[in-house]
């Protein structure tokens, strides 16, 4: 109930837990107690609650409490952690003081702990909201939703268009998609695969959430109260900024088959295993290897099942080709 924002409920259960402890003698738990009620009247904004509990909980942890516990008070009054806490003994207490000290480098921090919760002071986030957050860390998904957090990689630039197209509010079809994230005159019979495959991928990559990505009769939507931000610069937040005037592909990585599949693809709409095959003389272990090398690059993007498998490129600006 805390973690969903839910402090209410919250409340009144820990009141209820409060009644079963023992006086004078679960005193660490008293403690305990005590300082998540405090930590629930400030999120209510309960000053006057809070001003009457702190000096019973400041008491109480210098009595009875853990180094732990008093760095917490120390933190409340705006002192230094204490010295009792050598570094690196209190990660959960360091973890906070990052965030308070330098905000903007405490992300990556939180990120490499099970600590994602904190993410919703810092960015800062309603724990009742559906937030999809792009890029706390480059190529990221961050699923935010009744206080629980999913942090994912996986996320294409293609991947990206479509969540920020998607994010303008209104239902999008599929001529709209392939225009605006493809850059292609829409052709149902060409390109309707592409559409599908890559809502596929979206639904993947949201994993639990895939639900607040709604088909229509029409095209696609967003569940009704998701939230799309993005960890980017204000100015990259805009839709055409993001699209790339050419994909960032590393052709020094290619080899000399690969280079050619992309050129192929420059004026040829898709590729095969059996084209790959008869273009360079190769066996189809090696044409299956060169095409899945570059889908795994994101240079191209895999359609149809099985023996109608196609391969078309992610972009067709890559080498400035027209479709």
């Amino acid at each position: 109930m805390f973690l969903s924002g839910d402090y209410s409920r919250a409340l009144n259960a820990l009141s209820s837990a409060k009644r079963a402890l023992r006086p004078g003698v679960d005193h660490l738990l008293e403690v305990e107690t005590m300082g998540l009620e405090f930590k629930l009247f400030s999120n209510l904004y309960m000053k006057k609650e809070c001003e009457v509990l702190f000096p019973k909980l400041q008491k109480l942890s210098k009595k009875f409490g853990n180094t732990y516990q008093i760095r917490f008070l120390n933190r409340d009054e705006n002192k230094i952690a204490s010295s009792a806490v050598r570094a690196g003994e209190d990660l959960l207490g360091d973890l906070y003081d990052q965030i308070r000290a330098e905000p903007e480098n405490a992300i990556n921090s939180i990120l490499k702990t099970d600590y994602h919760a904190f993410l919703y002071d810092l960015l800062p986030l309603s724990r009742e909201a559906s937030v999809i957050y792009l890029d706390l860390e480059p190529g990221t998904l961050t699923l935010f939703q009744r206080g629980n957090v999913n942090h994912t990689d996986g996320l294409t630039p293609q991947l990206r268009k479509i969540i920020l197209c998607l994010s303008e509010g209104k239902e999008m079809d599929k001529e709209e998609l392939i225009t605006r994230v493809w850059g292609y005159k829409y052709d149902p019979l060409r390109h309707d695969n592409i559409v599908y495959s890559a809502m596929t991928l979206l639904r993947k990559l949201l994993g639990e959430k895939s639900s607040w990505l709604v088909t229509t009769e029409s095209g696609y939507k967003w569940l009704a109260g998701v939230e799309i931000k993005s960890h980017l610069t204000n100015e990259a937040q805009n839709i055409e900024a993001i699209i790339p005037k050419k994909l960032d592909v590393n052709f020094n990585t290619l080899n000399f088959r690969q280079m050619k599949i992309l050129q192929f693809l420059k004026n040829n709409e898709s590729i095969d295993v059996q084209k790959c095959k008869k273009l360079f003389n190769v066996s189809d272990i090696t044409a299956s290897r060169d095409l899945s090398s570059l889908t795994r690059s994101n240079s191209l993007i895999r359609v149809g099942k099985g023996r109608a498998i196609r391969y078309v490129l992610v972009d067709n600006r890559l080498f400035g080709g027209n479709s």
